[in-house]
Parts: C-alpha cells; structure tokens; sequence
C-alpha cells in the first residue's frame, strides 16, 4: 500500500480541528447562496456560485471540495451542530 501510517489522534485532529470547520463553515455558505437564489439554479450553479463567496467571507478559497461533496448529504453531516470556523 505504501505511503504514511496515520495514527488515529492524527486523524481525529485532522478532523476536528481542520475539515470539519472547514466543511460547515461552506455549507453555511452554500446555504445562502440557495436560500438567495430565486431563479432555481441546479446544485452545479449555486455551488460555484458559492466558492467566491466563501473566498470573500474567510479571504481564502475553499479547497477541500471532495470532502464537503461526501459529507454534505449525509444523514450523520445534516445532523451535527456546525461548529465555528475562524481562518
């Protein structure tokens, strides 16, 4: 398999401390975005309508994507309380 072995404290702070925040923090932009939008954009629009504005609110772009495209309808996701994301 190669590569580095991950200790499981690294993954869980990884997590917490990193692509969980991150993760909300999109989501909560995306959410206005959809909430904003009257036309009824499809899902593909609002999204990339929302990657500026989230580069506008935190002065860096979101670049975990593949992560918030797993998490972001999952029942487990919808459910937890969006933590705070600060740069």
């Amino acid at each position: 398999m190669g590569g580095t072995i991950r200790e499981y404290d690294a993954i869980v702070s990884k997590w917490k401390n990193s692509i969980r925040p991150k993760v909300a923090a999109f989501s909560v932009v995306y959410d206005g975005v959809q909430r904003m939008d009257e036309n009824g954009s499809s899902g593909l629009v609002l999204f990339q309508n929302a990657l500026p504005e989230f580069q506008t609110v935190y002065g860096h772009p979101f670049t975990i994507v593949a992560c918030w495209r797993i998490l972001k309808n999952h029942p487990a996701w919808t459910e937890i309380e969006v933590p705070t994301y600060q740069q």
